[in-house]
């Protein structure tokens, strides 16, 4: 099995990245790891063009692509699957989830 650890803290050397290192040391007991740290990485904010929706392709050109190569490597258990199955009603700026969220902000 392959695991991918993401270290998506901007501080390199903080406490995320001694987490992600102790981490990677646990899972390569059993599993063929790898850890990369988004920092490394250049891209920005989805511009919600939904160009994708129909190109399955991001405009954008940055560095993407070399993550998602990273994580298709990767083994994900299906747990992890359906969980991001369920965030779906939270990812548009549309959705009542997300709306109900941010009253609950407002009212706090």
């Amino acid at each position: 099995m392959n695991a991918l650890i993401i270290n998506c803290s901007p501080v390199r050397t903080g406490a995320t990245a001694e987490i992600v290192k102790i981490v990677a040391q646990k899972l390569s007991e059993k599993y063929e790891t790898k850890c990369i740290c988004i920092d490394d990485y250049h891209f920005s904010f989805c511009k919600g063009c939904r160009t994708c929706h129909n190109t399955a392709e991001c405009i954008q050109k940055d560095d993407i692509p070399s993550i998602m190569n990273e994580f298709e490597r990767a083994d994900v258990p299906g747990q992890f699957k359906a969980f991001i199955d369920r965030c779906t009603p939270w990812c548009t700026h549309t959705s009542p989830m997300r709306r109900s969220a941010a009253e609950k902000e407002d009212m706090s």
